[in-house]
């Protein structure tokens, strides 16, 4: 269409194949970049009106092509006078992402991207200021304000998890740096439904100019969130405060527990806290049952809470049993090895069971949302093709395999349960056959018979949970 525009193959994302990959990029000095961005810009803003925010992220998980610092000059100069043709009171909203990890972005390649724009006209998402701060390596974004944001969720998994320390002390380092360019907190998650805690402490916490006294933030939490006064309770979260919700390091957090992901014989559970806490927070949750009135609509809020405390110990349970699993193989210990792999396959069935009494933990739900979105009877199976897809494989051959794994009723008893059922039984031939277990050929066969089938499959689930999570 435009023989004599210069154009540049972005790099493959992920591994993904030709026919999913590798846009073209339209250089910022040619004329048809200008002419393409205002053009799109100018249609957005008739359909959808405009508050004068403009999100923009050219090079968000690719490299750039060329390492000049004119090159990131004129490109930031470019995407911003677009913006600003459009609409005179353009602000830029750029995540800040692109920095993190990444050797490619050197200090001056980003200063001078960053300075390109005027300043106080660019507005920087620290995308996981808990984790990996970038406020601090760029001087403040160079002057341009930022949000110091919490991202804490990768692809929507589930588990407990949270830096509620990290978070609270966070705010205030940012803010108190010399020459500070913070402007507010926020929370950046790429999925919600877990965790209301961690959120409902950020979002706290971005109100307050000094840190909260957690303890007892937490025992007010207990109390709003059941409408109720009770030590149990109370003590539950706060075994929770001082477990799950401490993690500090640098381990990339997402979600990836060994339920959830493709059984082999190298994996490495992680786990930064006490685990008895854990189950003792189940056991003071579990007794106190009576003390919130069933007719109460907060009720259904504590069964909620169960069901994922539940699922937290189970999951915490398979790692141990996994640890033990692979110590057998290595041991060679056949009948240990088959014991140990039964009562594995017993806790799936158990999790299944719990995940099922939860309205919020049911693949039905997903899958029939996605349906309901389909404009014709026609796109309906592309739908649902495509929901099952991002939460299993993620690509024709699992270019990001589990990434968005979800621990749901239905997932586990047709996906990750034949997925380990599959692994236990090829272990098991090996062993007897004192044989090494050839992980490449179970590889094959999971991703030919059980991951890609998933995807294809119209099966239908509940959307409606069954049974008590209490008496379960």
């Amino acid at each position: 269409i435009f023989p004599q525009a210069n154009f540049t193959e972005t790099e493959r994302w992920n591994r993904f194949p030709n026919a999913y990959c590798c846009d073209l990029f339209v250089e910022p000095q040619e004329p048809l970049f200008r002419q393409l961005a205002t053009t799109f810009l100018r249609r957005v803003t008739q359909r959808y009106g405009s508050n004068h925010i403009f999100f923009c992220d050219p090079f968000n998980e690719l490299e750039p092509p060329v390492s000049q610092a004119d090159f990131m000059r004129s490109t930031a100069a470019a995407i911003y006078a677009s913006m600003r043709e459009v609409d005179p009171k353009a602000i830029w909203l750029l995540q800040g992402w692109m920095f993190v990890k990444n050797i490619f972005w050197t200090d001056e390649l980003i200063e001078a991207f960053l300075t390109a724009v005027p300043q106080g006209n660019l507005l920087v998402l620290d995308l996981q200021s808990e984790q990996f701060p970038q406020y601090q390596r760029t001087k403040s974004y160079y002057g341009q304000p930022f949000v110091w944001c919490m991202l804490h969720n990768f692809g929507g998994t589930l588990g407990m998890l949270g830096s509620v320390e990290l978070v609270n002390s966070g705010m205030d380092l940012a803010r108190q740096m010399p020459n500070s360019s913070m402007v507010g907190a926020g929370i950046t998650p790429e999925g919600i439904g877990q965790n209301y805690v961690m959120y409902s402490f950020a979002l706290e916490r971005g109100w307050s100019d000094r840190k909260l006294d957690s303890a007892g933030w937490f025992t007010h939490f207990a109390l709003t969130r059941y409408g109720v006064q009770d030590e149990r309770l109370n003590q539950a979260w706060q075994l929770l405060r001082t477990s799950v919700y401490t993690f500090h390091g640098l381990q990339k957090m997402r979600g990836k527990y060994t339920i959830t992901r493709r059984p082999a014989i190298n994996l490495s559970p992680f786990t930064w806290y006490n685990v008895t806490h854990v189950l003792e927070a189940w056991q003071l949750m579990l007794s106190a049952k009576s003390i919130i009135p069933l007719d109460d609509n907060r009720y259904d809020i504590y069964q909620h809470d169960l069901v994922d405390i539940t699922r937290q110990y189970l999951q915490i349970t398979a790692d141990q049993l996994y640890v033990n699993l692979n110590s057998s193989y290595r041991k060679r210990q056949l009948a240990r090895f088959e014991y140990l792999g039964n009562k594995l396959l017993e806790l799936l069935d158990d999790l299944e069971r719990i995940l099922g009494s939860g309205s919020n933990f049911l693949l039905g739900t997903w899958l029939e949302a996605a349906k309901l979105l389909a404009p014709t009877v026609e796109d309906q199976s592309n739908f649902e093709f495509n929901a099952r897809n991002q939460i299993t494989t993620w690509g024709p051959n699992g270019e990001i395999l589990d990434y968005a794994c979800k621990q749901w009723s239905g997932m586990v008893s047709d996906y990750y349960r034949p997925r380990w059922a599959r692994f236990l039984d090829d272990v098991t031939l090996a062993l007897q056959s004192n044989q090494p277990f050839n992980a490449s050929a179970y590889k094959q066969h999971v991703l030919k018979e059980i991951e890609k089938p998933f995807s294809k499959m119209n099966k239908q689930y509940p959307v409606r949970p069954s049974g008590d999570p209490w008496l379960i």
